[in-house]
């Protein structure tokens, strides 16, 4: 190969080459458009997730209370139970990859307290209410109106005794006050996001 016939190639190899990278770095860019595009969407349906079981809490929470208060001597309470197919959905689509990360771990912590009162709403589901209730004053004053349980309280780091429905008021009250404070970071991140991506809801 003459040295005429090297230089004549070389502007085609280079408009080539640039093609590629620029064909390259194009692809990339839609690809992390797409993902952002799809964090999105999903954040916007854990959002949906969260106010529906802030719901669900709060209404747990005012059956119980309600039931105790009048004193209902039904055997079973009948209480919902939280939505995390939005979070596990979200799991599957490596979410984490473009979210602020402590955002992602108030999630965890969320949906952790969130699947931990629907452990205890499933045994509320299967447990008689306690079995002397409406038979013994005692229990009746005490304000103990579901079987007693033990857990630990981590104020005082000491396992202590309480009824099952007065442990599931308490829990969910306490999801509910973190779940209204990871939903505001949820709605900072969504901004973040539709801004980068041009998408405006």
């Amino acid at each position: 190969m003459g040295s005429s016939t090297f230089f004549s190639i070389l502007p085609t190899f280079f408009a080539t080459l640039s093609g590629v990278i620029i064909a390259f770095r194009l692809d990339r860019y839609a690809e992390r458009k797409r993902a952002r595009e799809t964090t999105l969407e999903q954040l916007k349906t854990i959002k949906s997730e969260l106010d529906e079981n802030s719901d669900t809490l709060e209404s747990n929470y005012r059956v119980i209370n309600q039931l105790q208060e009048e004193g209902n001597s039904a055997s079973h309470y009948a209480l919902a139970l939280c939505s995390t197919s939005a979070w596990e959905a979200s799991l599957d689509k490596s979410v984490i990859e473009h979210i602020d990360p402590t955002l992602y771990r108030e999630l965890q912590q969320v949906y952790s307290k969130t699947e931990a009162v629907n452990e205890l709403v499933r045994r509320l589901r299967t447990e008689s209410l306690h079995p002397q209730l409406g038979e013994d004053e005692d229990i009746l004053e005490s304000g103990i109106w579901t079987i007693s349980v033990s857990y630990w309280n981590a104020n005082r780091e000491r396992v202590e005794d309480i009824g099952l429905g007065d442990l599931i008021k308490n829990r969910s009250n306490e999801t509910k006050v973190k779940l209204e404070g990871v939903e505001q970071r949820i709605d900072e991140e969504v901004n973040e996001l539709e801004n980068k991506t041009g998408i405006v809801s």
